[in-house]
């Protein structure tokens, strides 16, 4: 990713409303399912690193179906790689049952059981590898907030960040970790536009709640209280569908 257009993605996202960096990283992960879907469906190097994850996790999965279901109208991108996996578990279960028919042995099913445990992964998207989609988030995410530890002090980006919304805790926490190693100048701004953020939120939801209060029940809420509660739930669990 080059400099440049990572500058102007995080100038872009920073005037946009919600953590810039959940709204990239999702960006990220819409662009990599829609790449997909459009060129790579039957891209070989793509469906072998789908099959070690067997799949994608289970938001990204069924953001792939919805995104084909919503553009296209139809799912046949979803259908041949689900059934490339379909039929990968069938010929695996279908080993191991045909040993167990072979062999009569107590212990056999167990063994057979945990075989397929760790053949299969614990979840969907937990087998041998990542989810591809939240790999392809999760490597967008570090670059972004990289380049925010290194250019954050600079005036200009200063003043862009502490206009925006900031960002959310999990971002705040990644960030920190960033700058402590990277650039040590940009710790003191972040946590000190965190400070003033969550104090003028803080306000905007005592207000928002004490106005529900029968004493208090007819005067008219503002905009910004109206939101308080959705932006304390965006700042703990991060920004939802910040993607268009």
């Amino acid at each position: 990713m080059q400099i440049d257009l990572i500058t102007l993605d995080i100038k872009l996202a920073m005037r946009e409303p919600g953590c810039p960096i959940c709204r990239l990283r999702q960006r990220t992960e819409k662009r990599y399912l829609l790449g997909i879907l459009r060129e790579n469906v039957n891209d070989s190097a793509t469906r072998a690193k789908i099959s070690r994850s067997w799949g994608f996790c289970p938001k990204h999965g069924w953001q792939l179906q919805h995104l084909e279901e919503d553009i296209w109208h139809d799912g046949l991108g979803n259908a041949i790689i689900y059934q490339d996996l379909t039929r990968q578990v069938i010929s695996w279960l279908g080993s191991f049952s045909s040993v167990q028919e072979q062999v009569q042995s107590e212990r056999l099913p167990k063994k057979i059981a945990g075989k397929v445990r760790k053949f299969l992964g614990k979840s969907a998207g937990g087998g041998g590898g990542v989810c591809p989609a939240c790999a392809m988030g999760a490597q967008s995410e570090r670059t972004y907030l990289e380049w925010m530890a290194r250019w954050l002090p600079q005036p200009e980006f200063r003043d862009l960040y502490e206009s925006s919304d900031g960002l959310c805790l999990d971002h705040l926490r990644y960030a920190l970790d960033i700058a402590e190693e990277k650039n040590p100048e940009a710790v003191g701004i972040l946590v000190g536009t965190a400070l003033d953020k969550l104090r003028t939120l803080d306000e905007r939801l005592e207000e928002y709640i004490g106005k529900h209060g029968w004493h208090r029940h007819t005067e008219e809420m503002s905009g910004e209280e109206l939101a308080s509660w959705k932006k304390a739930v965006a700042f703990f669990s991060g920004e939802e569908n910040a993607c268009p």
